[in-house]
C-alpha cells in the first residue's frame, strides 16, 4: 500500500485512521483485533518471512479472534512441476502445506476451498455465527 491507495480510499471509503506499516512488524499491541484478514498477500511474502507474518498476526489477534486470509490454490492453478506464473508470487501453496504453516500459529484451522473465485479462506475460530456477514456456499 502505498500514499495513493489511501487517498483513493479516502475518497471511496471517506476519511479515517489509515496506517502504512510492514505486516512482519505490527504496530500494534497483543491482542488488539478481533478480526484481522489476509486477502492475497501471503503469496506475495518470501518464504523466510511467512513465519514472521504469520506469528505477527497471531500475536495482534485475540485469543477467541478470527483470522481469514485468502490465497491461490496452487493445486488449482500450477501442474505438480510448474512455477507460480504471476512473477511476483513468491509461493503458492496447496491445501495440505497451507494447513500445516497454519498450524504452526493457530489452534483451529479450517480451509474452505472456493471454486469462484479461486482461493483458500482459513479461519481461526469455532464460532462462525459471531460474523454477522458470513454465507456458505
Amino acid at each position: 500500500m502505498e500514499g495513493r491507495d489511501i487517498l483513493c480510499s479516502q475518497k471511496i471509503y471517506g476519511n479515517g485512521n489509515y496506517l502504512i506499516a510492514s505486516a512482519l512488524n505490527l504496530p500494534f499491541r497483543d491482542s488488539c483485533f478481533d478480526l484481522v484478514t489476509s486477502l492475497q498477500v501471503i503469496e506475495h511474502i518470501e518464504g523466510k518471512d511467512v513465519n514472521r507474518l504469520l506469528r505477527e498476526v497471531s500475536r495482534v489477534l485475540k485469543d477467541d479472534g478470527v483470522f481469514i486470509v485468502t490465497t491461490p490454490n496452487r493445486r488449482l492453478r500450477l501442474l505438480p512441476f510448474q512455477k507460480p506464473w504471476n512473477p511476483e508470487h513468491k509461493k503458492e501453496y496447496d491445501y495440505k502445506e497451507f494447513e500445516i504453516i497454519l498450524k504452526k500459529f493457530f489452534s483451529n484451522v479450517q480451509i474452505f476451498v472456493f471454486s469462484l473465485p479461486k482461493t483458500c479462506i482459513i479461519l481461526n475460530t469455532e464460532e462462525l455465527s459471531r460474523i454477522p456477514l458470513w454465507y456458505t456456499f
